[in-house]
């Protein structure tokens, strides 16, 4: 038998200053691809890399001390910035509901039971709020194929963990697949204004 190695993966963050000069970089422990950033904090959100990475946590990583601020597994992935960094929120396509925890903590913020995954992801950077894909899975008649579709687009409040509004994508069918070309919304930093 030959021996085989295997070479270990990372990934490896670059810090630049305004010039866009090099102001160091740090290797990460495993391959990770970049899931956030808050500017505000100056916190990175690290994702693994699917199957290349040996390590599946989700990490918040301060890129300049080379320290990482916490640690979550998988019910992280696709997490988003919030709330000037303090606030993190995800969902998953899957049966997981939409949750926001403290970023440096890892304390759970609050949870919306009633919003299915959560999908599309788009945060307020000064304010609480957070617009979140309430995503359903339909069955097609003919075929017996499932997809999921994008049922309503909700702004939720992740200190009250309650509801503000909710809506229907007007550029989308529920009888077609989920489809983020034809459901873009956006929000404004003190999210009192969403646009779609």
């Amino acid at each position: 038998f030959k021996e085989l190695t295997v070479e270990v993966v990372s990934t490896r963050l670059a810090v630049f200053d305004t010039n866009c000069a090099l102001i160091d970089s740090w290797d990460t422990d495993a391959s990770r691809l970049m899931g956030d950033v808050s500017p505000d904090r100056g916190l990175v959100l690290l994702n693994p890399s699917g199957n290349m990475s040996r390590d599946h946590r989700v990490l918040i990583v301060d890129p300049l001390t080379k320290k990482v601020i916490h640690a979550w597994g998988e019910e992280m992935q696709g997490g988003k910035f919030a709330n000037h960094g303090n606030t993190i929120c995800a969902g998953g396509i899957d049966a997981r509901p939409f949750t926001c925890w403290s970023t440096d903590t890892g304390v759970k913020v609050s949870e919306a039971p009633n919003i299915r995954g959560g999908g599309a992801i788009v945060p307020t950077l000064a304010a609480n709020r957070v617009i979140a894909q309430d995503i359903h899975e339909k069955r097609e008649a003919f075929f017996g194929e499932k997809y999921d579709y994008v049922k309503r687009w909700v702004l939720w409040d992740t200190q009250a963990a309650r509801e503000l509004a909710s809506w229907h994508p007007r550029e989308q069918s529920r009888d077609q697949p989920a489809n983020p070309i034809y459901s873009v919304v956006a929000i404004s930093p003190d999210g009192q204004y969403v646009a779609e």
